[in-house]
Protein backbone atom coordinates (compact mmCIF):
# COMPACT_ATOMS: atom_id res chain seq x y z
CA UNK A 1 0.00 0.00 0.00
CA UNK A 2 1.34 3.41 -0.91
CA UNK A 3 2.07 5.87 1.81
CA UNK A 4 -0.55 8.52 2.38
CA UNK A 5 2.08 11.22 1.96
CA UNK A 6 2.34 10.26 -1.70
CA UNK A 7 -1.41 10.62 -2.28
CA UNK A 8 -3.30 13.77 -3.08
CA UNK A 9 -5.56 15.09 -0.33
CA UNK A 10 -8.64 15.61 -2.46
CA UNK A 11 -11.42 14.38 -0.16
CA UNK A 12 -13.44 16.68 2.07
CA UNK A 13 -12.91 16.01 5.78
CA UNK A 14 -15.45 13.79 7.49
CA UNK A 15 -17.30 14.84 10.62
CA UNK A 16 -15.04 12.57 12.67
CA UNK A 17 -11.96 14.23 11.20
CA UNK A 18 -13.34 17.68 12.05
CA UNK A 19 -14.13 16.61 15.61
CA UNK A 20 -10.64 15.20 16.09
CA UNK A 21 -9.09 18.42 14.75
CA UNK A 22 -11.29 20.45 17.08
CA UNK A 23 -10.20 18.36 20.06
CA UNK A 24 -6.59 19.15 19.14
CA UNK A 25 -7.34 22.87 18.91
CA UNK A 26 -6.98 22.94 15.12
CA UNK A 27 -9.67 25.44 14.14
CA UNK A 28 -9.68 28.49 11.89
CA UNK A 29 -8.39 31.66 13.57
CA UNK A 30 -7.67 35.13 12.17
CA UNK A 31 -5.18 37.33 14.03
CA UNK A 32 -6.11 40.23 11.76
CA UNK A 33 -9.77 40.07 12.73
CA UNK A 34 -8.86 39.81 16.41
CA UNK A 35 -6.59 42.85 16.13
CA UNK A 36 -9.27 44.84 14.30
CA UNK A 37 -11.95 44.01 16.88
CA UNK A 38 -9.62 44.78 19.80
CA UNK A 39 -8.62 48.13 18.28
CA UNK A 40 -12.23 49.02 17.53
CA UNK A 41 -13.43 48.22 21.05
CA UNK A 42 -10.46 50.05 22.60
CA UNK A 43 -11.19 53.22 20.60
CA UNK A 44 -14.90 53.05 21.45
CA UNK A 45 -14.07 52.53 25.11
CA UNK A 46 -11.66 55.47 25.07
CA UNK A 47 -14.28 57.75 23.44
CA UNK A 48 -17.28 56.89 25.58
CA UNK A 49 -15.42 56.24 28.85
CA UNK A 50 -12.44 58.53 28.41
CA UNK A 51 -13.52 60.73 31.29
CA UNK A 52 -13.26 57.79 33.66
CA UNK A 53 -9.57 57.48 32.78
CA UNK A 54 -8.64 61.15 32.81
CA UNK A 55 -10.10 61.99 36.20
CA UNK A 56 -8.20 59.41 38.32
CA UNK A 57 -4.98 60.06 36.41
CA UNK A 58 -5.27 63.80 37.13
CA UNK A 59 -6.02 63.12 40.79
CA UNK A 60 -3.07 60.76 41.10
CA UNK A 61 -0.77 63.26 39.40
CA UNK A 62 -1.99 66.07 41.66
CA UNK A 63 -1.57 63.93 44.76
CA UNK A 64 1.93 62.70 43.86
CA UNK A 65 3.20 66.17 42.94
CA UNK A 66 1.86 67.95 46.02
CA UNK A 67 4.12 66.44 48.71
CA UNK A 68 5.90 68.70 51.09
CA UNK A 69 9.64 68.38 51.62
CA UNK A 70 9.26 66.22 54.74
CA UNK A 71 7.11 63.64 52.98
CA UNK A 72 9.71 63.11 50.27
CA UNK A 73 12.17 61.72 52.79
CA UNK A 74 9.56 59.55 54.55
CA UNK A 75 9.81 55.99 53.04
CA UNK A 76 6.53 54.86 54.59
CA UNK A 77 4.55 57.76 53.14
CA UNK A 78 6.09 57.29 49.69
CA UNK A 79 5.22 53.58 49.76
CA UNK A 80 1.65 54.38 50.77
CA UNK A 81 1.34 56.97 47.99
CA UNK A 82 2.66 54.53 45.40
CA UNK A 83 0.26 51.78 46.48
CA UNK A 84 -2.77 54.09 46.48
CA UNK A 85 -1.80 55.40 43.03
CA UNK A 86 -1.56 51.87 41.61
CA UNK A 87 -4.95 50.94 43.07
CA UNK A 88 -6.58 54.18 41.90
CA UNK A 89 -5.37 53.90 38.31
CA UNK A 90 -5.63 50.08 38.15
CA UNK A 91 -9.26 50.08 39.29
CA UNK A 92 -10.11 52.09 36.18
CA UNK A 93 -7.84 50.43 33.65
CA UNK A 94 -8.99 46.96 34.71
CA UNK A 95 -12.22 47.60 32.77
CA UNK A 96 -10.22 48.39 29.67
CA UNK A 97 -8.29 45.14 30.09
CA UNK A 98 -11.52 43.20 30.49
CA UNK A 99 -12.99 44.78 27.35
CA UNK A 100 -9.85 44.00 25.34
CA UNK A 101 -9.86 40.40 26.59
CA UNK A 102 -13.55 40.10 25.74
CA UNK A 103 -12.90 41.42 22.23
CA UNK A 104 -10.07 38.91 21.68
CA UNK A 105 -12.23 35.99 22.85
CA UNK A 106 -15.25 37.17 20.85
CA UNK A 107 -13.17 37.47 17.67
CA UNK A 108 -11.93 33.89 18.08
CA UNK A 109 -15.47 32.57 18.70
CA UNK A 110 -16.91 34.40 15.69
CA UNK A 111 -14.40 32.85 13.29
CA UNK A 112 -13.69 29.37 14.66
CA UNK A 113 -16.42 28.89 17.23
CA UNK A 114 -16.04 28.16 20.92
CA UNK A 115 -13.36 25.55 21.47
CA UNK A 116 -11.33 24.77 24.58
CA UNK A 117 -8.72 22.09 24.06
CA UNK A 118 -6.29 20.85 26.69
CA UNK A 119 -4.38 18.85 24.06
CA UNK A 120 -3.11 22.03 22.43
CA UNK A 121 -1.61 23.04 25.80
CA UNK A 122 0.39 19.86 26.26
CA UNK A 123 4.15 20.44 25.84
CA UNK A 124 5.73 18.83 22.78
CA UNK A 125 9.46 18.19 22.55
CA UNK A 126 9.22 18.42 18.77
CA UNK A 127 8.23 22.09 19.10
CA UNK A 128 11.58 22.79 20.81
CA UNK A 129 13.53 21.71 17.73
CA UNK A 130 14.88 24.96 16.21
CA UNK A 131 15.60 23.36 12.83
CA UNK A 132 12.05 22.05 12.55
CA UNK A 133 10.71 25.42 13.69
CA UNK A 134 12.66 27.27 11.00
CA UNK A 135 11.55 24.78 8.39
CA UNK A 136 7.84 24.95 9.29
CA UNK A 137 7.53 28.64 10.23
CA UNK A 138 10.10 30.42 8.06
CA UNK A 139 11.26 28.32 5.13
CA UNK A 140 7.86 27.00 4.13
CA UNK A 141 4.89 28.01 2.00
CA UNK A 142 2.96 29.08 5.08
CA UNK A 143 5.91 31.18 6.29
CA UNK A 144 6.18 32.82 2.88
CA UNK A 145 2.46 33.59 2.84
CA UNK A 146 2.64 35.12 6.33
CA UNK A 147 5.63 37.25 5.26
CA UNK A 148 3.82 38.49 2.16
CA UNK A 149 0.71 39.21 4.25
CA UNK A 150 2.74 41.20 6.77
CA UNK A 151 4.45 43.24 4.03
CA UNK A 152 1.15 43.96 2.27
CA UNK A 153 -0.51 44.90 5.55
CA UNK A 154 2.40 47.17 6.48
CA UNK A 155 2.42 48.83 3.06
CA UNK A 156 -1.36 49.22 2.94
CA UNK A 157 -1.94 50.55 6.46
CA UNK A 158 1.28 52.58 6.44
CA UNK A 159 0.48 54.09 3.05
CA UNK A 160 -3.06 55.03 4.08
CA UNK A 161 -1.71 56.51 7.31
CA UNK A 162 0.94 58.58 5.53
CA UNK A 163 -1.57 59.87 2.99
CA UNK A 164 -3.94 60.83 5.78
CA UNK A 165 -1.22 62.61 7.77
CA UNK A 166 0.06 64.34 4.64
CA UNK A 167 -3.41 65.68 3.95
CA UNK A 168 -3.73 66.98 7.54
CA UNK A 169 -0.36 68.80 7.67
CA UNK A 170 -1.93 72.26 7.17
CA UNK A 171 -4.32 71.61 10.06
CA UNK A 172 -1.45 70.45 12.28
CA UNK A 173 0.45 73.64 11.51
CA UNK A 174 -2.64 75.65 12.34
CA UNK A 175 -2.80 74.09 15.81
CA UNK A 176 0.15 76.25 16.94
CA UNK A 177 -1.88 79.39 16.43
CA UNK A 178 -4.93 78.18 18.44
CA UNK A 179 -5.53 78.64 22.17
CA UNK A 180 -4.17 75.81 24.29
CA UNK A 181 -7.47 74.16 25.23
CA UNK A 182 -8.83 74.45 21.70
CA UNK A 183 -5.60 73.00 20.31
CA UNK A 184 -5.83 70.08 22.74
CA UNK A 185 -9.44 69.38 21.79
CA UNK A 186 -8.59 69.59 18.09
CA UNK A 187 -5.59 67.28 18.58
CA UNK A 188 -7.76 64.73 20.35
CA UNK A 189 -10.27 64.87 17.49
CA UNK A 190 -7.47 64.24 14.98
CA UNK A 191 -6.16 61.39 17.14
CA UNK A 192 -9.57 59.71 17.35
CA UNK A 193 -10.12 60.10 13.61
CA UNK A 194 -6.70 58.57 12.96
CA UNK A 195 -7.52 55.63 15.22
CA UNK A 196 -10.79 55.00 13.39
CA UNK A 197 -8.96 55.12 10.09
CA UNK A 198 -6.49 52.56 11.45
CA UNK A 199 -9.39 50.36 12.62
CA UNK A 200 -11.08 50.62 9.20
CA UNK A 201 -7.87 49.59 7.45
CA UNK A 202 -7.41 46.66 9.84
CA UNK A 203 -10.98 45.49 9.24
CA UNK A 204 -10.38 45.68 5.50
CA UNK A 205 -7.29 43.49 5.89
CA UNK A 206 -9.23 41.04 8.09
CA UNK A 207 -11.98 40.82 5.44
CA UNK A 208 -9.35 39.30 3.18
CA UNK A 209 -7.62 37.25 5.86
CA UNK A 210 -10.74 35.55 7.32
CA UNK A 211 -11.76 33.72 4.10
CA UNK A 212 -8.14 32.75 3.56
CA UNK A 213 -7.85 31.29 7.08
CA UNK A 214 -11.07 29.33 6.60
CA UNK A 215 -9.84 28.01 3.27
CA UNK A 216 -6.39 27.15 4.67
CA UNK A 217 -7.88 25.29 7.63
CA UNK A 218 -10.18 23.37 5.27
CA UNK A 219 -7.20 22.42 3.11
CA UNK A 220 -5.26 21.19 6.16
CA UNK A 221 -8.15 18.90 7.04
CA UNK A 222 -8.39 17.40 3.55
CA UNK A 223 -8.05 13.62 3.49
CA UNK A 224 -6.70 11.09 1.05
CA UNK A 225 -8.98 8.39 -0.35
CA UNK A 226 -7.11 5.81 1.73
CA UNK A 227 -7.70 7.79 4.93
CA UNK A 228 -11.42 7.96 4.15
CA UNK A 229 -11.52 4.19 3.57
CA UNK A 230 -9.57 3.51 6.77
CA UNK A 231 -11.87 5.74 8.79
CA UNK A 232 -14.90 4.02 7.32
CA UNK A 233 -13.47 0.63 8.32
CA UNK A 234 -12.76 1.88 11.83
CA UNK A 235 -16.22 3.36 12.26
CA UNK A 236 -18.18 0.59 10.58
CA UNK A 237 -15.95 -2.28 11.64
CA UNK A 238 -14.07 -4.89 9.64
CA UNK A 239 -16.16 -7.02 7.24
CA UNK A 240 -15.31 -10.21 9.14
CA UNK A 241 -16.45 -8.66 12.42
CA UNK A 242 -19.65 -7.31 10.88
CA UNK A 243 -20.39 -10.74 9.39
CA UNK A 244 -19.88 -12.34 12.80
CA UNK A 245 -22.17 -9.79 14.42
CA UNK A 246 -24.86 -10.40 11.80
CA UNK A 247 -24.55 -14.14 12.33
CA UNK A 248 -25.00 -13.72 16.09
CA UNK A 249 -28.00 -11.47 15.49
CA UNK A 250 -29.55 -14.08 13.21
CA UNK A 251 -28.96 -16.80 15.78
CA UNK A 252 -30.55 -14.71 18.52
CA UNK A 253 -33.51 -13.88 16.29
CA UNK A 254 -33.92 -17.56 15.37
CA UNK A 255 -33.86 -18.66 19.01
CA UNK A 256 -36.49 -16.06 19.84
CA UNK A 257 -38.54 -17.10 16.84
CA UNK A 258 -38.36 -20.79 17.78
CA UNK A 259 -39.56 -19.87 21.23
CA UNK A 260 -42.73 -18.45 19.64
CA UNK A 261 -43.64 -21.68 17.82
CA UNK A 262 -45.38 -23.33 20.83
CA UNK A 263 -47.77 -20.33 20.89
CA UNK A 264 -48.87 -20.88 17.26
CA UNK A 265 -52.40 -21.91 16.32
CA UNK A 266 -51.34 -23.66 13.11
CA UNK A 267 -48.22 -24.32 11.01
CA UNK A 268 -48.54 -24.13 7.24
CA UNK A 269 -46.00 -26.33 5.39
CA UNK A 270 -44.67 -26.61 1.83
CA UNK A 271 -44.15 -29.49 2.94
CA UNK A 272 -40.38 -29.92 2.55
CA UNK A 273 -38.95 -26.47 1.84
CA UNK A 274 -40.89 -23.99 3.98
CA UNK A 275 -42.83 -23.74 7.24
CA UNK A 276 -44.86 -20.78 8.52
CA UNK A 277 -46.36 -20.59 12.03
CA UNK A 278 -49.49 -18.47 12.44
CA UNK A 279 -51.13 -17.04 15.53
CA UNK A 280 -54.53 -15.40 15.81
CA UNK A 281 -55.94 -13.77 18.93
CA UNK A 282 -59.56 -12.68 18.37
CA UNK A 283 -59.69 -10.85 21.71
CA UNK A 284 -56.73 -8.61 20.73
CA UNK A 285 -58.19 -7.71 17.36
CA UNK A 286 -56.25 -7.35 14.16
CA UNK A 287 -55.34 -9.92 11.55
CA UNK A 288 -53.47 -13.20 12.07
CA UNK A 289 -49.73 -12.73 12.19
CA UNK A 290 -46.67 -14.78 11.37
CA UNK A 291 -44.74 -15.60 14.54
CA UNK A 292 -42.14 -17.92 12.94
CA UNK A 293 -41.05 -18.96 9.49
CA UNK A 294 -38.10 -20.67 7.86
CA UNK A 295 -36.80 -22.77 5.03
CA UNK A 296 -35.02 -26.14 4.85
CA UNK A 297 -33.47 -26.98 8.26
CA UNK A 298 -35.26 -24.17 10.05
CA UNK A 299 -38.54 -25.27 8.49
CA UNK A 300 -37.88 -28.81 9.70
CA UNK A 301 -37.14 -27.53 13.21
CA UNK A 302 -40.40 -25.56 13.25
CA UNK A 303 -42.32 -28.70 12.28
CA UNK A 304 -40.58 -30.73 15.00
CA UNK A 305 -41.44 -28.17 17.69
CA UNK A 306 -45.02 -27.98 16.43
CA UNK A 307 -45.35 -31.77 16.54
CA UNK A 308 -43.91 -31.86 20.06
CA UNK A 309 -46.54 -29.35 21.25
CA UNK A 310 -49.39 -31.00 19.29
CA UNK A 311 -49.87 -27.98 17.03
CA UNK A 312 -51.78 -28.80 13.85
CA UNK A 313 -49.77 -28.73 10.64
CA UNK A 314 -51.52 -28.17 7.31
CA UNK A 315 -49.83 -28.85 4.01
CA UNK A 316 -50.45 -26.16 1.39
CA UNK A 317 -47.45 -25.27 -0.77
CA UNK A 318 -49.06 -22.31 -2.54
CA UNK A 319 -50.34 -20.70 0.71
CA UNK A 320 -47.12 -21.48 2.57
CA UNK A 321 -44.97 -19.79 -0.11
CA UNK A 322 -47.32 -16.82 -0.25
CA UNK A 323 -47.02 -16.29 3.50
CA UNK A 324 -43.26 -16.91 3.50
CA UNK A 325 -42.43 -14.37 0.78
CA UNK A 326 -44.93 -11.63 1.70
CA UNK A 327 -44.95 -11.44 5.49
CA UNK A 328 -42.12 -10.86 7.97
CA UNK A 329 -42.01 -12.39 11.42
CA UNK A 330 -44.17 -10.55 14.00
CA UNK A 331 -46.15 -8.90 11.18
CA UNK A 332 -49.79 -9.36 10.20
CA UNK A 333 -50.62 -11.16 6.98
CA UNK A 334 -51.64 -9.08 3.92
CA UNK A 335 -55.31 -8.54 3.09
CA UNK A 336 -55.08 -10.65 -0.04
CA UNK A 337 -54.48 -13.76 2.10
CA UNK A 338 -57.25 -13.12 4.65
CA UNK A 339 -59.74 -15.53 2.99
CA UNK A 340 -57.34 -18.47 2.66
CA UNK A 341 -55.97 -18.08 6.19
CA UNK A 342 -59.49 -17.68 7.59
CA UNK A 343 -60.41 -21.04 6.01
CA UNK A 344 -57.37 -22.66 7.62
CA UNK A 345 -58.01 -21.18 11.07
CA UNK A 346 -61.69 -22.08 10.90
CA UNK A 347 -60.72 -25.66 10.10
CA UNK A 348 -58.24 -25.70 13.01
CA UNK A 349 -60.78 -24.41 15.52
CA UNK A 350 -63.46 -26.80 14.20
CA UNK A 351 -61.05 -29.73 14.48
CA UNK A 352 -60.47 -28.76 18.09
CA UNK A 353 -64.22 -28.94 18.68
CA UNK A 354 -64.43 -32.21 16.74
CA UNK A 355 -61.78 -33.81 18.95
CA UNK A 356 -63.86 -32.83 21.94
CA UNK A 357 -66.85 -34.55 20.35
CA UNK A 358 -68.84 -31.35 20.03
CA UNK A 359 -69.32 -31.37 16.22
CA UNK A 360 -68.86 -33.42 13.08
CA UNK A 361 -65.52 -33.75 11.36
CA UNK A 362 -64.88 -30.54 9.40
CA UNK A 363 -63.87 -30.33 5.76
CA UNK A 364 -60.82 -28.44 4.41
CA UNK A 365 -60.51 -27.52 0.76
CA UNK A 366 -57.49 -28.98 -1.03
CA UNK A 367 -56.83 -25.67 -2.79
CA UNK A 368 -57.20 -22.10 -1.58
CA UNK A 369 -58.08 -18.97 -3.46
CA UNK A 370 -54.76 -17.08 -3.62
CA UNK A 371 -54.49 -13.84 -5.67
CA UNK A 372 -52.04 -14.04 -8.55
CA UNK A 373 -49.70 -11.42 -7.07
CA UNK A 374 -49.21 -13.62 -3.97
CA UNK A 375 -48.25 -16.78 -5.86
CA UNK A 376 -44.54 -17.70 -5.92
CA UNK A 377 -42.40 -20.68 -6.78
CA UNK A 378 -39.80 -22.14 -4.39
CA UNK A 379 -37.25 -19.48 -5.42
CA UNK A 380 -39.58 -16.59 -4.68
CA UNK A 381 -40.37 -15.86 -8.31
CA UNK A 382 -43.95 -15.19 -9.48
CA UNK A 383 -45.70 -18.45 -10.43
CA UNK A 384 -48.69 -18.90 -12.69
CA UNK A 385 -49.89 -22.05 -11.01
CA UNK A 386 -48.98 -24.33 -8.12
CA UNK A 387 -46.19 -26.76 -8.82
Amino acid sequence: MADDSGQDRTEDPTSKKREQAKEKGQVARSKEFSSALVLFLTVCFAIFAGGLFVRPIVQVAYYNFSFDVGAIFDPYQMKTAFQSSIIEVGSVFIWLLFSVAFAAIAAAIIIGGWNFSMKSMHPKLSNMNPIKGLKERVFSLNGLVELVKALIKFAFIGGIGLLWIYGKVPEYIELSSLPVMQAIVRSIEHLIAGFFLLVACTFFVSAIDVPYQLYQNSQKLKMTKQEVRDEYKDSEGKPELKAKVRQLQREIAQRKMMGNVPEADVVITNPTHFSVALQYSPDKGGAPKVIAKGSDLIALKIREIAAHHSIMQIESPILCRALFYTTDVEHEIPKGLYKAVAQVLAYVFQMSEYKKGQQDRPYLASRFEIPQEYQFDTRGRPADDEK
